[in-house]
């Protein structure tokens, strides 16, 4: 688990992040499975990616 900040502007993004990697039991296939999640740690970083995610028009 991390805590990235970003500085974006005059404004600081912070998120929070997991990484989860599968290994494979008896599939071969899950072998490159990873995935990585990252949310809003505040109200500034939630209403930033609502804006990125609003259609613009």
């Amino acid at each position: 688990m991390v805590c990235p900040w970003f500085r974006i502007g005059d404004r600081v993004i912070r998120t929070i992040g997991m990484a989860a990697r599968f290994d494979p039991v008896a599939d071969v296939t899950l072998d490159e499975l990873r995935i990585e999640l990252f949310y809003p740690l505040d109200e500034t970083a939630e209403s930033f990616f609502r804006a990125l995610g609003t259609p613009a028009g």
